[in-house]
This record gives C-alpha cells, sequence and structure tokens, in this order.
C-alpha cells in the first residue's frame, strides 16, 4: 500500500493545469493564423479575378473596336490596342497576358480573344507555405454592323438612302415627293414617346428594328412644332428634363441611330411604308424654328460651330431651311451605347452605313 504522503503528491499535480493552458492556446492560434489566412488571401484573390475580368472585358471591347473601325483589317493594332487596355490602363501583367484575333462559327465571323491575368502574392498563406498565385480571366468580344436594334438609343428618325449617299444630314425638310416635314418614325407609342426620344431617353427596349423589316413612317404635315419643341428641350436651359441639361454640356453629344431607309409604299393620311436597310449614326446639331431658317438661340455653340441662333439656306440658293428641318450631320467611325442583337453574318460591308458595334460574347 503506497503511503498517503506519496498519493497526496499525485493529486496535487494532477490538479495543476497551468501548462495546459499554454497549450491549448498555441493551438488554438495555429488554427486562428490558419482561418485568418483563408479569409484574408481568399479575399485577396477574389479581388484580383474581378480587376482580371474588367482587364479582360475592357482589353477585348477595346481590340473589337479597332477592328471595327477598321473594318476588320488591322489585326495587328487590334491586338496591341487590347494588351495595352489590359496592362497599362487595367493593371494585368505583360509575362501573363495575351490576345490573338481568330474566326469562328459558320459565317466566319472575327472575333478577339484576351487572357489578362496578374501574379497575387499572398499574406498569412505564407506562414502555412503558400507563396503566390496566378489569376486570370478571358475574355471574347466581336464587332459588326447591326443589323437588328432593340429599342435604347435610336432616334425615332430615318433618312432615304439617297439622300444618306449624298452626305446630306438636314432632316425633315419638306421633300417634293413627300409634301410636308416627314422623316418620323413610327414607334408604336405615340407622339409623346417620339418627343422624348429625341430629348435622349432611350425607346422601348421591346421595340425591334431589323433590316429588312418594313416599317410605319410619318409624312404629314403638322409635325414641324412637335420636332422643335422636342429638341428645345434639350437646349433651352430653365429646362431640366433635356440632354443638355440632365449631363454635362461639353461632355454630351446629341448622337442616337437612325434607320436607313427606302419607301416601299406610300399610304393615305401621311403614312409611308419603309424597308430598313442598315443603320448610321446620327448627331443632331440644331433645330429651324422660324419660316426664316434661323435655328435656336439656345443650341449648343460647340454643336453649331458659331454663336447662335444660326441662320440656315439651302446651298443651291432656293432660300431657308423649312421650319421644323433638323440641322444634323452623319457621323462615320463613332461608337454609340445601343442594345444590339448579334446576328449571323452582320460583318458583311453591304450592311456597311456608318455605324458599328462592339460586343462581348464570352
Amino acid at each position: 500500500m503506497l503511503p498517503k504522503s506519496f498519493m497526496r503528491k499525485c493529486l496535487l499535480f494532477s490538479a495543476d493545469q497551468r501548462g495546459a493552458v499554454l497549450v491549448l492556446v498555441s493551438l488554438s492560434l495555429v488554427a486562428l493564423m490558419g482561418f485568418a489566412a483563408f479569409c484574408l488571401d481568399v479575399g485577396v484573390l477574389y479581388k484580383a479575378r474581378r480587376e482580371m475580368v474588367t482587364a479582360a472585358d475592357a482589353a477585348a471591347l477595346a481590340g473589337a473596336k479597332e477592328l471595327a473601325i477598321s473594318k476588320g483589317a488591322n489585326v495587328t493594332e487590334a491586338i496591341s490596342e487590347a494588351k495595352k487596355y489590359a496592362t497599362e490602363k487595367n493593371g494585368a501583367d505583360e509575362t501573363h497576358t495575351n490576345a490573338g484575333v481568330k474566326n469562328i462559327g459558320i459565317d466566319g465571323r472575327q472575333v478577339i480573344e484576351v487572357t489578362a491575368g496578374k501574379n497575387t502574392e499572398y499574406t498569412f498563406a505564407k506562414v502555412l507555405g503558400f507563396k503566390n498565385k496566378i489569376v486570370s480571366a478571358k475574355a471574347v468580344a466581336t464587332w459588326g454592323y447591326p443589323t437588328e436594334v432593340k429599342g435604347g438609343n435610336v432616334l425615332p428618325l430615318f433618312i432615304d438612302e439617297d439622300q444618306y449617299k449624298l452626305g446630306d444630314g438636314n432632316l425633315h425638310d419638306e421633300k417634293l415627293e413627300y409634301p410636308g416635314n416627314w422623316g418620323l418614325l413610327d414607334v408604336g407609342s405615340g407622339e409623346n414617346a417620339v418627343n422624348l426620344a429625341i430629348q435622349g431617353y432611350p425607346l422601348d427596349l421591346s421595340k425591334v428594328f431589323s433590316v429588312g423589316e418594313i416599317v410605319t413612317g410619318e409624312s404629314k404635315p403638322g409635325l414641324g412644332q412637335s420636332i422643335i419643341d422636342a429638341i428645345e428641350k434639350d437646349f433651352s436651359p430653365p429646362e431640366k428634363d433635356g440632354r443638355m441639361i440632365r449631363y454635362d454640356r461639353n461632355e454630351v453629344t446629341m448622337d442616337g441611330l437612325i434607320p436607313i431607309i427606302k419607301v416601299s409604299e406610300e399610304k393615305s393620311e401621311g403614312k409611308l411604308k419603309l424597308e430598313i436597310l442598315g443603320f448610321a449614326v446620327y448627331r443632331i446639331k440644331d433645330v429651324v424654328v422660324d419660316n426664316e431658317g434661323n435655328g435656336s438661340k439656345n443650341a449648343d455653340p460647340a454643336l453649331v460651330g458659331g454663336t447662335p441662333p444660326m441662320n440656315y439656306q439651302k446651298p443651291d440658293g432656293s432660300g431657308p431651311y423649312a421650319k421644323g428641318t433638323i440641322i444634323g450631320k452623319l457621323i462615320s467611325g463613332e461608337m454609340i451605347d445601343v442594345n444590339v442583337v448579334l446576328k449571323e453574318g452582320d460583318q458583311d460591308p453591304s450592311y456597311d452605313y456608318g455605324a458599328a458595334y462592339v460586343k462581348l460574347i464570352d
């Protein structure tokens, strides 16, 4: 039988747990460091991933824009521009960034593919032996001529192909074959929707305009004042809902997509049946507000190239432009924000009326 004094010492030893607490704290710290490494470094990787997605998307769109401007010819410049956007403007590493142009699909659609990557250093995970990870993202973009457009930034105007070929950007002048002001597109929502669209508010995105589609246009007299009122709302300082007031006057442009058409049939009550041939980018500069050919006194000098009101006389010397005539310009080689439906074969140059789009497809 063991002595009582020995038993007492064993009990005292078993009751002393101060060393055990230190062991538990040490083990817990290792677990906490591992958890911290996981949370912090996963967050770093997620941030880097989002940055590379942005870099790849921006680079692919920049490359596609260069392809659109050159009508698909300048492949070398498109690749160079894409890499520049990924690295210099969005932080990707040159060594982990690649770009290439190829043709895909039945119609041989030209696309540009970009991979943007960067070396991401771990923080706490280094304690566990992990140093870094290459984070990357891929994007594919294409370009084309718009053949199907869903509402958005489509102006409720149109221009016939012959006038387009002449480069004449003044709309709603009186035509001998179509008496009165003409050129308003029927958007299916009445005069108020037309006026709002001229002021820069997007059309209903459920409205689709397609090449080859037969649409209705207005040629009846009496639309001039309505057009004047709509454009004046963009120009006039007291108004709060105009495009020039809603945005910085020095930055905003009065641009939109306008259908190029040919008249397929003239109907009663000023209605025209029009076939859409393609789309052009159109810039509204001014509007004739009276029978003397005077423009708006509130027009932007930067748009009209002088001190308003400007006076607009026909170049053939036959007198002033008619009241309600939109003074504008056909723009080529510029991109605008528009909801384009990608269609097979829309890189065909027969659809080229000066408007082009770029779009991410992957």
